[in-house]
């Protein structure tokens, strides 16, 4: 029998389970109960399309109304500026002619394209205007339409699940449906999409998530030559970086069940740890436990958890102790998906 690559490690699942247990989101700011049904139309095109292209957004970054924000929190709040300017920007018609600059300019400090710091801004623009159109042909250009298509379930045996009609559009086409499920943690938070089928929800798994999974030993890496690549942040193939998404994805599913939280707080507390504590560009604050950018961590601004100078998986992470888990990083692969 061939020997697995990867496994979770069950026991420290639930270690980190128990750890998060008492750790809790608070009202995420990024969420807003529609009230009538044209809000509610508006909240799910804005995801859609936002969700639609948060890849890699580590190059945003910038002020909006005098705070200092980057990557995803840059990403949503420029994009409800501009949804409360024009309330009718993100329809489909405006989706379908977006213009490279048209992108800059809702992703920059003072509206000027130029003073941007998106990049990737072409295969942007082709995510957005390809959503448009294929919801115009499959959906009549209404995105609740989705949601009906799909009578709220996740998953169905008819293929007409919410994942499986998500794949119909190339930004949510990714084999371990990250983005899809980001879509799903929060248009099912914000009551738009209100799903059915809770128990087939999981974690998105961006960057972040899969580094925190590697460096705390929830998941083993195996096979040497893997471990390897992403000790050294050397390219994998696109069947690596699935096998690696997949089972990161499966181990937290493991702590949804044992820390009583569920795939929408478990997966935006880990996102908010990676990017406060683990980071990918310089070593994780528990290698001399500093912290020298107070702004940098969001971590204790969204939990109530408020130790900020003192890693929460501390005493249960393999990162801490152990050079050899520490050094790994995220898959490094070159794909629009991620």
């Amino acid at each position: 029998m061939k020997r697995k690559r990867l496994n979770i490690d069950s026991e420290r699942c639930r270690a980190l389970a128990e750890r998060l247990r008492n750790i809790h989101m608070l009202p995420d700011p990024f969420i807003r109960k529609a009230d009538s049904t044209g809000a509610m139309h508006r909240e799910a095109e804005y995801w859609f399309y936002m969700i639609a292209i948060c890849q890699s957004t580590r190059t945003l970054k910038g002020y909006i109304d005098g705070k200092w924000l980057r990557g995803g929190d840059y990403l949503l709040t420029a994009a409800r500026r501009k949804m409360e300017a024009d309330s009718n920007f993100f329809n489909t018609s405006r989706m379908e002619r977006i213009t490279a600059d048209e992108l800059r300019a809702m992703l920059s400090d003072d509206g000027d394209p130029a003073n941007s710091t998106i990049d990737r801004v072409e295969e942007r623009v082709e995510q957005l205007r390809d959503c448009a159109r294929v919801l115009r042909r499959e959906f009549g250009g209404d995105i609740m339409e989705v949601y009906g298509h799909s009578e709220g379930y996740i998953v169905r045996n008819d293929g007409k699940g919410l994942l499986t009609l998500l794949k119909g559009f190339r930004a949510y086409s990714d084999p371990v449906e990250k983005k899809s499920h980001l879509l799903l943690l929060y248009l099912d938070a914000a009551g738009v999409w209100k799903v059915k089928d809770p128990e087939n929800l999981r974690v998105a798994v961006d960057y972040h998530l899969m580094r925190v999974a590697l460096r705390s030993g929830i998941v083993q890496v195996e096979d040497e030559e893997l471990a390897d690549k992403l000790r050294h942040r050397r390219t994998v193939t696109i069947e690596e970086d699935f096998e690696v998404r997949q089972i990161v994805k499966e181990a937290y599913l493991s702590i949804i069940l044992h820390s009583g939280h569920g795939a929408f707080q478990l997966d935006n507390m880990i996102w908010n740890l990676g990017r406060s504590y683990c980071f990918s560009d310089r070593d994780p604050i528990c290698k001399d436990r500093s912290f020298q950018n107070d702004r940098l961590c969001s971590f204790v601004r969204v939990t109530d958890y408020k130790e900020k100078r003192r890693c929460p998986l501390e005493g249960v992470c393999l990162g801490r102790v152990d050079d050899r888990f520490r050094e790994f990083a995220e898959t490094n692969i070159d794909t629009e998906y991620y």
